[in-house]
């Protein structure tokens, strides 16, 4: 009797771990699953966004920051971007500095240093933070993962060949009011965006970079 009563606790037992064990690997699968649905959302929603938009235009303020938080530099300018692969980015303080790309060529105009970097559009243009903004929507599906808490996108670069290894995407009310780009060398780039308009109508010549007399001209 003992021993049937032994054998029939053993049984229940292994009934019981034979259960748990199904329950855990249901529940992994579950945070699995549920997370790749997470992702694919953050990712659809925020294609969805620029889906909607073709140009925006506003003001920015950045902050670069050292590990310690320490600020580096702060500037101020405006810029304009136009989907895809079109954007005028204008530093106005400290020193003026004009990033000019119309879908083939970057432009880099530093007028203090009289001197034009002048470089064609590649591959690694898709892989930079601002082709966020201004590429296309499938930059986005091919080199960022991308999840979302609150109001922001969080979107991890899919291979170690950038730059910046996050960049977070504040939206709100259907405006983007912020991006941080977190570097390998633990800086923190800081973009508040204030005076947002989205789809207003841009002037093709924003985009054309006539090289002043007498500046330098560096082909990359």
């Amino acid at each position: 009797m003992e021993q049937e009563k032994f054998y029939y606790l053993l049984l229940m037992m292994k009934i019981k771990m034979k259960f748990l064990q199904t329950l855990f690997f249901l529940g992994l699968f579950t945070i699995v699953f549920s997370s790749n649905v997470m992702a694919n959302s953050a990712s659809n929603e925020l294609i969805n966004f620029f889906k909607k938009i073709n140009t925006i235009c506003g003001n920015f303020t950045q902050i670069i920051t050292d590990q310690t938080g320490h600020t580096i530099s702060t500037s101020k300018g405006k810029f304009i971007l136009q989907r895809p692969n079109h954007f005028r980015w204008e530093v106005l303080t400290p020193l003026k500095q004009l990033t000019i790309m119309n879908g083939k060529t970057v432009w880099l105009y530093q007028p203090d240093l009289e001197q034009v970097t002048e470089s064609p559009i590649s591959e690694k243009i898709g892989q930079t933070p601002l082709a966020i903004l201004s590429g296309s929507t499938k930059t986005l599906t091919e080199h960022y993962n991308v999840s979302k808490i609150g109001d922001t996108f969080i979107l991890i670069p899919k291979t170690n060949t950038t730059e910046f290894h996050q960049v977070k995407l504040t939206i709100q009310q259907q405006k983007i009011i912020q991006m941080v780009l977190l570097d390998s060398f633990s800086q923190k780039t800081v973009l508040n965006f204030t005076d947002v308009i989205l789809n207003a109508k841009v002037k093709p010549q924003f985009f054309v970079f006539v090289i002043p007399k007498g500046v330098d001209v560096i082909k990359d």
